[in-house]
């Protein structure tokens, strides 16, 4: 019973857009302090010259420091689509 609209985006060649799921920015670190959409920005930001798998690779890896271990509470999604 869910509603949803549909909103198209005019994308000009060599931009990014990614998408990702709220277990990117809630994953905790072992303290108990979240990602965050900010931590995620700036290192999308930091990546953004680089290939579209060495970014999935670069949030992985920086994902998996902070939280301390391979195991996940919630699901971990990134979808980068790039004109």
């Amino acid at each position: 019973d869910s509603t949803y609209t549909t909103e198209i985006l005019n994308m000009k060649p060599g931009v990014r857009l990614f998408i990702y799921s709220d277990g990117i920015i809630e994953c905790e670190n072992p303290a108990g302090e979240f990602f965050g959409a900010e931590r995620l920005q700036d290192l999308l930001k930091t990546a953004s010259s680089s290939s579209l798998d060495e970014i999935t690779g670069t949030v992985w890896a920086h994902l998996k420091d902070w939280r301390g271990k391979d195991f996940f509470e919630d699901d971990i999604s990134l979808l980068i689509l790039e004109r």
